[in-house]
């Protein structure tokens, strides 16, 4: 059953479930209420009830990892011959080599023209993304969903996790720090930005996340470090 949703999502189009009147039992949790339980009223975006309505059941199904000769034994499911995903950090840092595009060198393009930071970060500014996917990006939009916080796709900031293929994430992990959605982007490279204010020195991941009826699926994790500010008195 998780199959189907994640190849439906991948490359069936827009995000449809049913009709919004037959999927008004909200499912509690310890954060308050949970997607696909909103007949009419959503929170707004980027407000604390926004978070506090994000489904924090994440299942990991990256598709960085498998075994192609594991998949051909039927032992497996190998994601990346089905679709591949990337993230770039920082891809128009060098404005050297960006040909006079600056911060609009990785729109619309391939990889070539797309750089990709590896260097810690200072937090407060928006972070430079970009993304692709060589299928199809889900999306709520222009459907009974489209305010819905847990669903279509979107890149997420979280505090970095141990492990390549986790199986669970605790909750201080599951918080999601920062997010930008995203567009359908033909299988070209586009950007965006994503805050990072809310960020302490430490280390972090982006996760490219497929927000369901059956919960978020992690598909993609890209490391990050931030270098400051300190806060000493933060958690974070």
């Amino acid at each position: 059953m998780e199959i189907f949703f994640i190849l439906l999502l991948v490359l069936g189009g827009k995000v449809v479930f049913g009709d919004p009147v037959s999927l008004t039992n909200t499912v509690a949790n310890s954060t308050g209420y949970t997607g696909w339980g909103y007949a009419s009223v959503f929170p707004m975006k980027g407000s604390s009830e926004y978070f506090s309505a994000l489904r924090k059941d994440y299942k990991f199904r990256l598709i960085n990892l498998g075994d192609p000769r594991s998949a051909l034994n039927g032992l497996d499911v190998y994601w990346q011959a089905f679709y591949q995903i990337d993230v770039r950090i920082e891809p128009c840092l060098d404005s050297s080599i960006t040909g006079g595009l600056k911060d609009q060198c990785c729109i619309g393009t391939g990889v070539v023209n797309c750089q990709d930071s590896t260097d810690p970060i200072v937090a407060g500014n928006d972070l430079h993304i970009a993304y692709q996917q060589n299928a199809h990006i889900s999306t709520c939009s222009g459907t009974e969903f489209s305010d819905d916080p847990n669903c279509g796709t979107f890149i997420e900031i979280h505090r970095a996790i141990d492990g390549d293929n986790p199986t669970n994430v605790d909750d201080v992990r599951a918080e999601v720090l920062a997010e930008v959605e995203l567009s359908d982007n033909g299988g070209a490279y586009t950007t965006a930005y994503i805050r990072t204010d809310g960020l302490c020195a430490g280390n972090y991941e982006l996760w490219w996340v497929v927000r369901t009826r059956s919960g978020p699926y992690v598909q993609f994790r890209k490391k990050f470090i931030v270098a400051y500010p300190n806060c000493a008195s933060s958690s974070r």
